[in-house]
């Protein structure tokens, strides 16, 4: 069941970087530092192929990355 605020798609399979994109409200740069350097979990098919992601994996990685109490600071 796809929540509603969540693009066609969205709850199944890989999805597209561009989907990824409008799920976090990010743009393609950011998501590429968030890949690169923070450890977002993707795949990348071939050499220069786009990446896709689990939207299962994501949330996960989101949900590591809170702040709370004095780590706020």
């Amino acid at each position: 069941m796809e929540h509603k605020d969540e693009p066609a798609g969205i709850g199944e399979g890989l999805l597209t970087s561009q989907q990824i994109m409008d799920y976090l409200q990010i743009k393609r740069t950011t998501l590429w530092k968030l890949v690169k350097q923070q450890g977002l979990p993707a795949y990348q098919f071939g050499a220069k192929g786009d990446y896709r992601f689990r939207k299962s994996e994501v949330d996960a990685w989101i949900s590591k990355q809170s702040v709370k109490g004095d780590d706020a600071r």
